[in-house]
């Protein structure tokens, strides 16, 4: 049996993961957001085996970028240390991290204190550096471009594509879930091995996505879904 911890249970990929989580009989779920005190995310941590940190700030206001991506990571980690709980954290990050801006130094900040923390404890981590993520409960206008361009042609409004020749990878949530159900039970020979890919992956220029969303706005009416298939599997989406 595995207790696994996961922070910021409500958003996108929390609510993913708890469900990818439900009929495994192996696993108890401690589920934390920012409805709950802190005491709890204490006594979560001190029983949890594995951790999961999804908690952050996709569209922060001023100065909220280093209180939500930085600041959340910041309390696990502080608590972790205080009752000498060293267990596997997995960090969602994004390929801002890359960036120079208040969000990407945000997450680049938590990546740091992330691999910290596994070198000062001899503890695994995993960092994940997501690309544009798509899939069931993402929302337009927060955390999926994809998101964004489904809401507003199911509701006659207009996109603005400023290159459509660009080309976005965009990552399905539930390819990342096959990958992060496995990872509380799997044995861990690479402690020093920080950051982490998510191998399936699909690009598309910007041009293929709207003209495809398009498509099947005038064939199907506002509910459509929308699919790529890659050899054998599919991968669908509500797009309203």
């Amino acid at each position: 049996m595995k207790n696994i911890l996961i922070t910021g249970a409500r958003g996108f990929i929390g609510r993913n993961m708890t469900a990818a989580f439900s009929e495994n009989k192996d696993v108890t779920l401690f589920l934390y957001d920012i409805e709950n005190e802190l005491y709890a995310l204490k006594q979560f941590i001190l029983e949890a085996d594995f951790i999961f940190h999804f908690a952050g700030v996709n569209r922060p206001k001023e100065d909220e970028d280093f209180e939500g991506n930085l600041g959340s990571l910041q309390a696990v980690l502080q608590i972790c240390e205080e009752e000498k709980k060293f267990v596997p954290i997995v960090l969602t990050s994004s390929i801002q991290a890359d960036y120079d801006n208040p969000y990407g130094l945000s997450k680049k900040k938590a990546e740091q204190a992330l691999i910290k923390f596994g070198m000062d404890n001899d503890v695994k981590v995993f960092v994940y550096r997501l690309k544009n993520v798509f899939g069931k409960w993402c929302r337009p206008n927060y955390n999926s471009a994809v998101a964004t361009f489904c809401h507003n042609i199911a509701n006659g409004k207009d996109i603005t594509v400023s290159d459509r020749e660009n080309v976005v990878n965009l990552v399905y949530i539930d390819d990342i879930m096959e990958k992060f159900v496995r990872l509380p039970f799997e044995a861990y020979h690479d402690k020093e091995k920080f950051y982490h890919e998510i191998e399936i992956f699909y690009p598309r220029t910007l041009g293929e996505i709207t003209d495809l969303l398009y498509k099947f706005h005038s064939s199907r009416g506002i509910c459509f879904c929308l699919i790529w298939r890659t050899n054998s599997r599919r991968s669908c989406i509500p797009l309203t």
